[in-house]
């Protein structure tokens, strides 16, 4: 759902763009025999999986993600009710980091505007036609400190968005109470169902007025957000509906499609009471675990959204390193943040991106955008010592080759392969 990093641009995203709740990370330390281990090339990348050069400890890993991703391909064209049609097919879009809402300060920092630019250069050389961009409850509304200044800065990120032809999707998601996966520090101490909600149609308001984007998703992750919120009654089809219904209620939306969904880990009947119980323009959903279960259910989300003669947004999707079995996610959010920058991971990366936006095209999905993106422009080779070494280590190591090759106008392996993919589909 969110992300952060050091005082250079990506590493200001690995923190600020904050790890979706979705994801967790192995607490296994490493086997002795991982020390011989070669190391895999950030700079060459691969089309097809090579088992060889990944080190010992994660293969086994390696290979459950492998076959999941079969699994997903198999699923093109599965679908049992026709989905609404798509002209032109999916918006290939992607997860605008430098301007997520959890960078909290980092926003208001002079260098802040070039960094969403730089990254949305590096989009359009890959060919991407959308962003999708986290801002964050409640950091927009006149009573939130520096609000004005944090509304100033996404106006001008969506006119840099238009300027670049891109189509601008927003996700307004609470901000993470973590410092580590934060730098807002909301206050929610007192919050109830009904303060949320309205807290929450104000700034939708103020979004659809002043950003104007094409797509506003305000409720994506049920369980996240009522763990985030202290409000359990989000994550059931009930309060989801009724928070929704509260939100939409004279809303003026303006030309805005108002969207609201789940992730393939949670409840799909809280999808389908969206879509039938609630006033939402679309559906949307998060994909990050591959397991045969969410693969099942992201089938079941996108009949549930041709039945409703709804479009659909896969508006977060990556290929999470954890929980490959589809067991409920658990343990760290921050440590998926070094696992997922080892090269060994980028030829599955690039199949699993693959394989969604062919999934995408076959199901009539409106638009699906990636998550992790920075990785689009490098990836660390793994090695011993770093296996060993704080995830801020490797992230600020991943960070800096990530700014070297934007700046350079450069990308990497993964970003190379998502050109192609996109390129392949027009």
């Amino acid at each position: 759902m969110m992300r952060a990093r050091p005082a250079t641009l990506i590493l200001s995203l690995t923190l600020g763009l904050v790890v979706s709740g979705c994801q967790t990370a192995s607490s296994a330390g490493p086997p002795p025999s991982d020390a011989g281990s070669p190391p895999a090339s950030a700079s060459g990348g691969s089309s097809q999986p090579d088992i060889a050069s990944v080190p010992p400890r994660y293969r086994q890993l390696y290979a459950t993600l492998s076959g999941n991703i079969g699994n997903l391909a198999d699923q093109q064209g599965a679908g049992s009710v026709d989905p609404v049609e798509v002209p032109g097919g999916p918006i290939m879009a992607g997860e605008l980091g430098a301007a997520a809402g959890n960078r909290g300060p980092a926003l208001l920092e002079p260098s802040a505007l070039a960094q969403v630019s730089e990254e949305l250069d590096g989009f359009a050389r890959i060919a991407m036609k959308g962003v999708v961009v986290l801002v964050s409850y409640p950091m927009l509304l006149p009573s939130f400190p520096d609000s004005a200044s944090y509304l100033q800065f996404y106006e001008q990120v969506a006119r840099l968005v238009a300027t670049h032809g891109m189509a601008l999707s927003i996700e307004l998601n609470p901000a993470f109470s973590d410092p580590g996966l934060s730098s807002l520090h909301p206050d929610y101490q007192g919050l109830t169902l009904n303060s949320y909600a309205t807290g929450q149609h104000e700034e939708a308001q103020i979004v659809i007025d002043d950003l104007h984007p094409r797509y506003l998703t305000i409720l994506d992750e049920p369980s996240t957000f009522a763990t985030t919120l202290h409000q359990p009654a989000i994550a059931t089809a009930a309060g989801a509906v009724q928070v929704l219904g509260q939100e939409l209620t004279g809303l003026n939306r303006e030309g805005t499609l108002v969207g609201a969904g789940v992730g393939t880990w949670e409840d799909p009947t809280i999808e389908q009471a969206i879509a039938t119980q609630s006033a939402v323009d679309y559906l949307s959903v998060h994909v990050y675990p591959t397991a045969t279960s969410q693969v099942a259910d992201l089938d079941q989300v996108t009949t549930i959204a041709a039945s409703a003669r709804k479009p659909l947004l896969i508006d977060e999707t990556w290929l999470s390193k954890e929980n490959p079995s589809g067991a409920p996610p658990k343990g760290s959010a921050v440590a998926e943040q070094k696992l997922k920058n080892w090269s060994f991971w980028e030829p599955l990366d690039a199949r699993y991106l693959e394989a969604i936006s062919a999934y995408a095209r076959e199901h009539g999905i409106s638009m699906v955008s990636p998550f992790s993106t920075e990785l689009f422009f490098g990836y660390v080779d793994w090695t011993q010592a770093l296996e060993g070494a704080p995830g801020s280590q490797v992230r600020g190591d991943a960070a800096q080759l990530q700014q070297e090759n934007l700046a350079a106008g450069v990308l990497g392996p993964l970003g190379r392969a998502y050109q192609a993919t996109i390129t392949s589909e027009r």
